[in-house]
């Protein structure tokens, strides 16, 4: 594989990996602003 690919998927691999925790860091900070929500 070349080096020029492997580091296109590299990338692409952290863009998800990083959307991915924002949106759980998103939704951890909406739980704990919302009152019922942390009641759940």
């Amino acid at each position: 594989m070349p080096p020029r690919e492997f580091k296109y998927n590299k990338e692409m691999k952290n863009r998800s990996y990083n959307h991915r925790k924002s949106r759980i860091d998103f939704l951890y900070i909406r739980i704990m602003e919302d009152p019922v929500c942390s009641i759940l």
